[in-house]
């Protein structure tokens, strides 16, 4: 494929899409740890996400008072970042300002929370996420990528097999 053809795939236009997420202490409680955000299910391998906004209805709260520290995830990446001493925000809408402009998930994944230093008491909130749908370009590399390791994964396992065999021949 010439220069300009991958070019021109790679800078197609993309579908700007949307995913909304729900935390609601009152359904997925708030015990320390991590779980996914209810919502629009995996956000694409690939995708861009380029913006957002998190609509507090009700403050998230903990027993002690503002000791609880609260992340939303996206893979490894802060969607929004460990923040300590809730309420960090009063009720309403808040954008998303990220250290970089966008960033793409590594994997399908769908956003989720992470409680730590003690449980949350009560606390509502939706997070919106834009993004770009991923490439056909960046697709494809995708499922090269997959089939790669899928590959990989069963000549590692016939390996193991035929030494499990040869294992198994010398003990005669």
């Amino acid at each position: 494929m010439a220069k300009q053809e991958k070019a021109a795939k790679i800078s197609e236009p993309r579908k700007e899409l949307e995913w909304r997420g729900e935390y609601d202490f009152a359904e997925d409680g708030g015990a320390v740890g991590s779980f996914p955000l209810r919502g629009d299910g995996p956000i694409p391998e690939g995708a861009v996400i380029f913006d957002g906004y998190v609509d507090v209805e009700t403050p998230v709260a903990s027993a002690s008072g503002g000791h609880a520290q609260l992340a939303v995830l996206l893979g490894a990446d802060a969607v929004l970042p460990a923040q300590r001493g809730w309420p960090a925000w009063p009720v309403g809408r808040y954008d998303i300002i990220q250290q970089t402009p966008a960033f793409v998930p590594g994997a399908e994944d769908a956003p989720r929370v992470v409680v730590s230093t003690e449980p949350i008491t009560a606390g509502k909130f939706q997070l919106v996420l834009f993004y770009f749908e991923p490439s056909e370009a960046v697709q494809a590399a995708i499922k090269e990528r997959k089939e790669q390791e899928a590959e990989a994964a069963k000549r590692a396992e016939d390996e193991r097999k035929a030494a499990a065999k040869e294992a198994k021949k010398a003990e005669k």
